[in-house]
C-alpha cells in the first residue's frame, strides 16, 4: 500500500484533497476536520493531494522531497499563443542532413511522458531510432507489407475473402490502391516516401492488454509533437509504419519491442529545410450542442 500522510499541525482543513482525489480516499468528516484515509490501497498515485495542498501538509511516498515543483504562472503561455502554436503546427517531411541534438530528444519525450494517462498508468514507453541501417530496414519492412497487401487487394478472388471478413476496412484499403501503388513504385526507385529520410524516429509503446493503452500514446504523441515545434523541430505522424507494426512483426522485433506490448504511435523528427509563414483555415468544427 502507498503511503500517504496528512501532517495535523500544518493542515488547514481547506478540503482541497478531499475534492480534487479521482479516487476520493480522503475523507472530511465533518465541515473544519483534518481529511481522512479511507481505502488507501485503491490510490491511483497521480499526486493530485500533494499538488493541490496550499500548505505541504500532505505527504505521499511516491513524491519525495524533491520531486514537488513549483508551479511558474509568468511562463504560462497565453490562449493567442497556445491558439498560435496550434494554427501554425504543420506535418513536415523535409529535413536538413543534420541529427537531432540528443537534448532535445529528451525534451520532446519528457513532454510526451506528462501527457495523461487511463488512471494514471503511465504505462507508454519509447523507442528513439537514430541508426541509419535501422531506419534504412523500417522503410523495406514498410514497403514489403504494403506491397503484399497491394498484390492482395488487385487478386479479385483474394479481395472477394478478405471483404468477406473484414468488410468495410478493406473496401477502405482497396480505395487507397492507387496511392499505395504510387508509393511502393516511388520507394523500389530510390525515394524513401515512409520516412521521407527523417534522421529521427520515436516509436511509442504499451501494454497490449491494458486499457486505452492506444488512447494514451497518442496523447503522448501530441504533447511530443507540440514540444517539437518549440524547439524549431518538425515532426510527422509515421502512419505507414504504425499500420504495419499492427499486422506485422518484422518491425516490433528489429525494435525489441518487449513481448506482449504493441506500437501504437510513432512520429519522425528533425531540422526542417523549410519554414512555413503562413497558416491555412479548415473547415469548421463540426459540432451537436445540446
Amino acid at each position: 500500500m502507498t503511503k500517504i500522510s496528512i501532517d495535523d499541525a500544518l493542515c488547514t482543513a481547506c478540503g482541497r484533497c478531499v475534492a480534487t482525489c479521482p479516487a476520493a480516499i480522503f475523507m472530511q468528516r465533518e465541515k473544519g476536520a483534518v481529511p481522512d484515509l479511507d481505502h488507501a490501497e485503491f490510490c491511483i498515485k497521480c499526486g493530485h493531494c500533494v499538488a493541490i495542498c496550499p500548505v505541504d501538509a500532505v505527504t505521499h511516498a511516491v513524491y519525495p522531497e524533491g520531486s514537488v515543483k513549483p508551479t511558474h504562472e509568468a511562463l504560462m503561455p497565453s490562449a493567442e499563443a497556445l491558439e498560435e502554436l496550434l494554427l501554425t503546427r504543420r506535418s513536415i517531411r523535409a529535413f536538413k542532413e543534420q541529427a537531432v541534438e540528443r537534448e532535445l530528444i529528451e525534451r520532446v519525450l519528457g513532454a510526451a511522458q506528462h501527457a495523461p494517462t487511463a488512471h494514471n498508468a503511465q504505462n507508454t514507453a519509447y523507442v528513439v531510432v537514430q541508426d541509419k541501417a535501422v531506419r534504412d530496414e523500417i522503410v523495406r519492412l514498410t514497403a514489403a507489407y504494403f506491397a503484399k497487401m497491394a498484390k492482395q487487394l488487385h487478386n479479385p478472388v483474394t479481395r472477394r475473402i478478405l471483404r468477406l471478413i473484414a468488410g468495410p476496412v478493406v473496401e477502405n484499403a482497396a480505395a487507397l490502391l492507387p496511392e499505395l501503388d504510387l508509393l511502393i513504385e516511388a520507394i523500389r526507385n530510390g525515394r524513401d516516401m515512409v520516412l521521407h529520410d527523417a534522421p529521427c524516429l520515436v516509436f511509442i509503446h504499451a501494454p497490449r492488454h491494458e486499457g486505452f493503452a492506444d488512447v494514451n500514446a497518442n496523447l503522448a504523441l501530441q504533447n511530443a509533437t507540440l514540444m517539437a515545434q518549440t524547439l524549431g523541430l518538425g515532426s510527422f505522424y509515421l502512419g505507414f509504419v504504425v499500420a504495419t507494426c499492427a499486422r506485422d512483426k518484422s518491425i516490433p522485433t528489429l525494435l525489441g519491442i518487449p513481448e506482449g506490448h504493441a506500437v501504437y504511435a510513432g512520429m519522425a523528427l528533425g531540422h526542417p529545410r523549410f519554414h512555413y509563414e503562413k497558416w491555412l483555415e479548415r473547415k469548421p468544427p463540426r459540432v451537436n450542442w445540446q
